[in-house]
């Protein structure tokens, strides 16, 4: 693959969800690729936890070593359905996710 053509891009990959196991699995393929010069998109299914952990990541692990080519975004394409909790106050505060939800960059 020409590293010049090519995209390369993680549909909610779950790096950030606390899973450490899964998390070493994704930051050695993260570097090996970004060793390459490839550019890397990932989606989230929230912007509670996926989001906000994988930023965490990018932050502690990749700070300073990668180009941001695309801000945290929402996006517009995201699924059309999403899983809400029952839980909390009549689902209004429960847990949801949504494919896609957000994306970003490198």
């Amino acid at each position: 693959m020409p590293v010049e053509n090519t995209l390369l891009i993680g549909f909610n990959p779950g790096f950030g969800s606390g899973y450490d196991k899964l998390l070493h699995s994704w930051a050695r393929d993260i570097v090996m690729f970004l060793g390459l010069g490839y550019q890397l998109v990932f989606t989230q299914a929230s912007d509670f936890s996926d989001l906000r952990g994988e930023t965490a990541i990018w932050k502690h692990l990749f700070d300073d070593k990668a180009k941001v080519l695309i801000p945290s975004t929402d996006n517009k394409f995201r699924a059309a359905t999403h899983y809400t909790d029952e839980g909390g106050n009549g689902g209004t505060e429960g847990v949801w996710c949504c494919a896609n939800v957000n994306f970003y960059g490198f």
